[in-house]
This record gives C-alpha cells, sequence and structure tokens, in this order.
C-alpha cells in the first residue's frame, strides 16, 4: 500500500493511491484410499493491483464535487508444481493407509496435472470513474453526477487439454495400456483456443439525489439512477445452435437499461424518551443494480457448446 495525499488549496485536495494484494495457497487433495503426487497438486494465487486517483473540491459555500479514476487488474491463475503433463490414474494399488494404519487393498495414484488445470488462466481488468456534485439549498443537499465502469475478462479454461489416462492396476500401467482415456478435442472448423472466452462489459450511469432534512432528527432521502449497461463483445456464433433451437447464440443483453428509484428516512428519537440511549429508526425502498455476475455472462462464451469434443474410453478409471 502506498498512498500520497496533496492540499493543492485548503479547498482542494488530491489523493493517489496504490494498493497490491497478493496471496497463494496449496491445494493438495489425498483420501483415506487414494494418493496424490506433487503433480497432481496446483498452487491457488490471487494478484490483485489497484491504481486510484481522487480529487475533492469546494467551489463555493454551497457546491462541492469529488472527482474519481480507478484502475484494477487481477491474476487468478494457479501455478503448477510441475511440467504439465497427462493425468494419469492408477487403480488397484496395494498399502497401508499411514494416518489410520489400515490396509488397503485397491487404492489409487494419481499422477500428472489435474485435469481441471492443463489449460486454465484466469485474468480481469476494470475500470471506473466518476464525477458526483453535491449542492447545499436550504434544508436540502441535492447530489447529482456521472460515473462509468468496464470490466474486461479473460478466461481460459479447457478441461483434460493435456489428457486423462486411467489404468485398471500396477501392471497394466507399466505395461501402457490404459482402460480409460479423455481429453478434449476442437470441433471440425474450430480450434480449442476458440472455447476460450474473451469479453467486456461497460456500464455508464447517471444519479440524481435529494437529502431533506426537515428537523435535526429527522431527514427523507429521494433519488434516482439510470444504468446503461453494454456488450460490445459476443459469443461465437454456431449455426447448428441457431437451427435446433430457433434462436442465435450469440445474442446479447446490450442497452438493456435500468431506472431505479429510491426513497429513504432516518429519525432520530428524543434523548427524553431515549434517556442515554441513542436510537434511530430507518426505512427505505428502492430499486438496486448490482455487479454483472461474471460467472454467468461468461459461460454464454466459453461454453458455447460445440466448440469441443470429449473421447471417452469404455470405463471410468476412477
Amino acid at each position: 500500500l502506498a498512498k500520497i495525499d496533496w492540499n493543492i488549496t485548503n479547498l482542494q485536495r488530491l489523493s493517489l493511491t496504490y494498493r497490491r494484494t497478493d496471496s497463494l495457497a496449496p491445494n493438495y487433495a489425498n483420501g483415506s484410499t487414494y494418493t496424490q503426487f506433487s503433480g497432481n497438486a496446483y498452487q491457488s494465487n490471487r494478484i490483485n493491483d489497484n491504481l486510484s486517483l481522487q480529487l475533492n473540491s469546494s467551489w463555493t459555500a454551497n457546491l462541492r464535487t469529488e472527482t474519481a479514476l480507478s484502475a484494477s487488474k487481477y491474476n487468478g491463475t494457479a501455478s503448477l508444481y510441475e511440467p504439465l503433463a497427462p493425468e494419469i490414474y492408477v487403480n488397484g494399488v496395494n498399502g497401508t493407509n499411514l494416518t489410520t494404519g489400515a490396509v488397503v487393498t485397491n487404492g489409487q495414484l494419481d499422477l500428472g496435472t489435474n485435469h481441471s488445470y492443463q489449460f486454465n488462466q484466469l485474468y480481469t481488468k476494470n475500470y471506473n470513474g466518476h464525477l458526483y456534485a453535491d449542492y447545499s439549498l436550504g434544508d436540502h443537499t441535492i447530489k447529482f453526477g456521472a460515473d462509468f465502469d468496464k470490466t474486461i475478462v479473460t478466461d481460459v479454461f479447457v478441461q483434460y487439454y493435456a489428457g486423462l489416462y486411467g489404468f485398471a492396476s500396477p501392471a497394466a500401467f507399466a505395461a501402457g495400456t490404459p482402460n480409460y482415456v479423455r481429453y478434449q478435442q476442437a470441433s471440425p472448423g474450430f480450434t480449442i483456443p476458440q472455447a476460450n472466452y474473451y469479453y467486456s462489459s461497460p456500464d455508464k450511469g447517471l444519479l440524481l439525489q435529494d437529502t431533506w432534512r426537515p428537523a435535526a432528527n429527522l431527514s427523507f432521502v429521494g433519488g434516482v439512477r439510470f444504468d446503461y449497461p453494454s456488450f460490445p463483445t459476443k459469443p461465437l456464433y454456431l449455426p447448428a445452435f441457431q437451427a435446433a433451437f430457433g434462436i442465435p447464440n450469440n445474442t446479447v443483453p446490450d442497452g438493456n437499461y435500468t431506472i431505479a428509484p429510491r426513497l429513504g428516512f432516518n429519525y432520530k428519537l428524543p434523548e427524553q424518551l431515549t434517556g442515554r440511549f441513542k436510537v434511530q429508526v430507518r426505512g427505505g425502498i428502492g430499486l438496486f443494480r448490482g455487479t454483472n455476475p461474471s460467472v454467468w455472462v461468461g459461460n454464454a462464451y466459453g461454453n458455447t457448446g460445440a466448440l469441443n469434443s470429449v473421447i471417452s474410453g469404455s470405463s471410468n478409471a476412477s
């Protein structure tokens, strides 16, 4: 964390802030009858960088503004402990559970790269900014302004990219004769990278709000917000999907604007009624919009239904 505050004048203050969060966690999974080798484990990474700039200004005794810009990037790509390799299950392994001392007669060994992390990367970028103003007019404080937000998501998730091979016994593993094989293969006319999803979702907003204080212990808030989301990129078009269901698979909710009104109040009970306790009564009603659920939206870009084919053997070795 690093921050610089600059009091440009008595009426203007500029703040520049940089934050970085870097965390990791090893992921191992051993059970009572199976053992995971180090190459089958992975390390979860969470790296987030954020840079923000904010200017607070008082222009007159009644007018104040807040202007801010920020940019952040996130890297959630896992790290492998060993080079990429096909995942291997070896069943029919005899041994002893070192935790419980129990004899294992049909154990399993997990080697190679975990099938869900053979081709798995996640990156997001976010840019946002706003200009808000507060204007005092008697018992009223009027807030108005505009803001924008843009999120860019890149997600690479192809399971079984290097394949999975299951063996019924150590002897079958030594002989190189798997009884279960699974891997991803691009459908004709496509490539595996086309299964990755990339999309951006800009959002532009306007707001107007009035806070009315008819008494020192009573206030009312009423306002409205307008949001206009857009999706400039579309999923890969699949003619077979439209032929089967009658609608295109690359339709996006572009331009579905939202008008969100809200109304609230805050009442502080007189001290002669509450004694030494401070009691406030709050209430409100309104329409509020959150951020887009990235996974739900992203699945429309990555899981188009015809990019990847799964090739399986005769039985599941797990």
